[in-house]
């Protein structure tokens, strides 16, 4: 009787091994790949949903006095005099959604980006009801309605 392992089976088991190996490699790049994926896609979804949540407190906010919609834009003037226009900057199908601060007061006027990289944006109001449609890069489609307050100017 012989003691040990033969060569041949010394080999048989590196390559069953390395065979093994590969295949859990290969399978953790590809879940990684996929978990990046989705990663970005929920990000998005996220942004975007953000977004729509964003302009709907903006515009559902109590001290508005007046709502103006034109060309994409949201202008909303509050009670105190201050203007907010929320409106989209960009071209080529890669758009922002700013929103601008214009303080009657101190005159200081602050510009944010609500959202980015959107491949369109549409703002349009109807009646009591304004309808914001954003569409990400990847293609994924946002819609909004929001009721307006009865006690906002409509200009």
């Amino acid at each position: 009787m012989k003691k040990g392992y033969g060569l041949i089976e010394v080999l048989v088991t590196l390559f069953i091994i390395s065979i093994l190996m590969l295949i859990e490699v290969d399978l953790v790049t590809k879940e990684s790949i996929r978990y990046k994926r989705n990663i970005s896609l929920d990000r998005e979804e996220c942004y975007c949903n953000s977004a729509l949540h964003f302009v709907e407190n903006e515009i559902n906010d109590i001290k508005n006095k007046s709502l103006i919609i034109k060309d994409n834009n949201i202008v909303l003037e509050k009670e105190n005099g201050d203007k907010y226009t929320i409106k989209t900057e960009g071209n080529n199908g890669k758009y922002k959604l700013i929103i601008l601060y214009d303080k009657l007061i101190d005159g200081n006027k602050n510009k944010n980006t609500i959202a980015e990289d959107l491949k369109d944006v549409k703002i349009n109001k109807n009646k009591n009801v304004v309808y914001i449609y954003i569409e990400s890069l990847k293609g994924k489609k946002f819609y909004k309605c929001i009721g307006l307050n009865q006690n906002i100017e409509d200009t």
